[in-house]
């Protein structure tokens, strides 16, 4: 209509919020006295508000020490449906090592994003290695063979990532085929942190023999030994080729 007004009406569906990690990518590994800064962006309609958490404890439950800080920042979405927060752990000490969890809620649902935070003494003071108990092992066809490396200076948290090889391929432990166990020992603090990996090859075939690897990641370092297994038969005769990594 000619000289009319026009009114525009914006509809917004309620959705639960959606949080997300805007920040350093978890695990976070931070150093003593460090102050480290966890940052978390939630979207949602009605818009959402955003809390911290650890071990299912608010952080204003446990901020006794004034510790944490909490503060709102600049939203990567639309800011009429998103909210950031930023949690900061001021003078990071080892017994605020474990995981943090933003919060989003509002009337429809909520929804958790954790974050794992590490904290060491200080710059690395030794260098992780593995060992082979046996460099070569040799197997029975049809029997079960018994892979055992031993690792020094292993921490047992979320930067430690232990895995096998076979020929330079990383090793599918969740087949049936094979059972990989870890056991850690000395962990703690002042120790020399331990770790002895078995692998179980469960009747051994022609297909079993080659280089095994038991391999390390850490953020002491990164390591691996290896043991070639060779097969022989009831006959006492070897079986199949020997692959050499290079």
């Amino acid at each position: 209509m000619r000289g009319g007004c026009h009114d525009s009406v914006i509809v917004r569906l309620a959705s639960r919020p959606k949080a997300r990690n805007i920040g350093d990518s978890s695990p976070i590994l931070a150093t003593v006295d460090d102050s480290p800064r966890l940052q978390c962006e939630a979207s949602g309609w009605p818009k959402p508000r955003i809390f911290w958490m650890k071990n299912n404890k608010t952080i204003s439950e446990i901020n006794q020490n004034y510790e944490y800080h909490e503060k709102p920042i600049p939203t990567h979405g639309d800011s009429a449906s998103s909210v950031a927060s930023e949690l900061t752990i001021i003078g990071i000490q080892k017994e605020n090592s474990g995981t943090f969890t933003c919060v989003a809620t509002n009337v429809v649902g909520k929804d958790k994003y954790p974050i794992s935070v590490l904290v060491q003494d200080g710059p690395i003071r030794y260098k992780t290695t593995v060992t082979a108990e046996k460099p070569k092992y040799t197997a029975e066809v049809g029997r079960d063979a018994f892979l055992i490396c031993h690792g020094k200076y292993v921490e047992d948290n979320v930067f430690t990532f232990l895995f096998w090889e076979l020929n330079g391929k990383k090793l599918n432990t969740s087949n049936a085929h094979y059972r990989a166990t870890n056991r850690f020992s000395d962990q703690k603090d002042g120790a020399n942190p331990k770790v002895r990996m078995n692998l179980t090859i469960f009747d051994v075939g022609y297909a079993d023999e080659g280089n095994y690897s038991c391999v390390v990641y850490s953020v002491s370092g990164d390591a691996s030994d290896n043991i070639i297994l060779v097969l022989k038969s009831k006959k006492g005769k070897s079986l199949g080729k020997i692959v050499k990594l290079e």
